[in-house]
């Protein structure tokens, strides 16, 4: 059995110790060609009001994953994410998220990666159990225009630890990251642009639209039907990145029959002109 060295996940300007990534306690394994896994700890501050954790987070996880897989597989380029889609089977309510990926493609202009997603069984540490998969597809840069390097000792399989002393989140996700919010009823809320939710690129992470999108999709169902709801499902266009900020968010319900409602946020950067940012579907399970 191969080695797997640990170190921690430290580049000289990305991410900042202050940083949404650090606090999420994220651990990467890599393992050469034959892809990554992630894990990071399922605590009460990200998970959402019905105790479940959020599935923009989740996706937060898939994002750094895959980024950790695409990118050796198309250096010297560069990657960026345009399509996340995850789905989940079942609510993931404490222990551990453990998501395995590898490359289903590695083309001239994208890159698909595949993610298989497991969680520890209720009381049971270290049996895990499927809890959904997803699928990200990147567009391909030319050209290394971050400042982010990825320091590897060669070893093929090594732990990339992002947590350091001092992070780690003793708030609410949702009150750490500041999301505030404008109309509940309607979904639409906001947030501003500081460092803590910047990317390797300075654009707004991924994984933080995912999670704007979640709260808003499962905020207009909620107060529309009167019951708590959870995500299951986030499909994520991405069209442009989050540049200057505040970003917002607005919300219709497309279609609510009594076991789930399947809501449609747009997500806009303000500031850089109202642009579209992404458009997300968020199913949102409703109980019987």
């Amino acid at each position: 059995m191969a080695e797997t060295r640990h170190r921690h996940f430290l580049a000289d300007t990305y991410p900042p110790q202050d940083h949404m990534l650090r606090d999420l306690s994220i651990e990467v394994v890599t393992k050469g060609k034959a892809g990554a896994t992630i894990q990071a700890p399922v605590a009460p501050q990200t998970c959402s009001e019905s105790g479940c954790m959020y599935v923009g987070l989740l996706a937060t996880l898939v994002d750094v994953l895959g980024g950790v897989i695409a990118i050796p597989a198309v250096s010297p380029d560069w990657i960026s994410t345009s399509n996340l889609s995850i789905h989940t089977t079942r609510h993931v309510r404490s222990g551990r998220i453990v998501a395995e990926g590898h490359v289903l493609r590695a083309g001239r202009t994208s890159v698909v990666i595949g993610v298989d997603i497991q969680t520890e069984k209720s009381g049971l540490p270290h049996k895990m159990a499927p809890a959904g998969f997803a699928m990200i597809t990147y567009s391909r840069l030319p050209g290394n225009k971050t400042t982010l390097q990825m320091k590897t000792s060669g070893n093929p399989h090594e732990s990339l630890r992002f947590s350091l002393k001092g992070t780690g989140l003793y708030k609410p996700f949702v009150e750490k990251a500041g999301v505030r919010i404008i109309d509940r009823a309607a979904g639409r809320l906001a947030l501003k642009m500081d460092d803590y939710v910047r990317n390797s690129l300075g654009s707004l992470q991924g994984g933080m639209t995912a999670f704007l999108a979640e709260l808003a999709g499962q905020y207009i169902v909620c107060d529309s039907t009167g019951k708590p709801g959870q995500t299951s499902d986030l499909v994520i266009h991405y069209m442009s990145p989050g540049i200057t900020g505040p970003f917002e968010t607005t919300a219709d319900v497309l279609r609510m029959d009594r076991r789930s409602a399947l809501a449609r946020i747009h997500v806009v950067d303000q500031g850089n002109d109202h642009r579209l940012m992404e458009v997300v579907m968020n199913t949102v399970g409703l109980p019987s």
